[in-house]
């Protein structure tokens, strides 16, 4: 589930800074202010992750 979200984020994050009027937009159609709100919710998204799954996995040992 982790990854999925992480990927989905990841996609949509790109693909937003290529649509938005951000200085890195090659497409500026849509407003910053889009961008900023996903941003926001992809956030509160991940925070309800780690909450709704216990933080399953959060602090994984270094094995050498």
């Amino acid at each position: 589930m982790a990854f999925w979200l992480l990927m989905g984020t990841g996609i949509a994050a790109f693909t937003l800074t290529v649509l938005t009027g951000h200085h890195l937009g090659l497409i500026r159609v849509l407003p910053c202010k889009l961008l900023l709100t996903v941003d926001l919710i992809a956030g509160l998204a991940f925070l309800a992750e780690l909450i709704v799954f216990g933080f399953a996995g959060w602090m994984r040992p270094i094995s050498g």
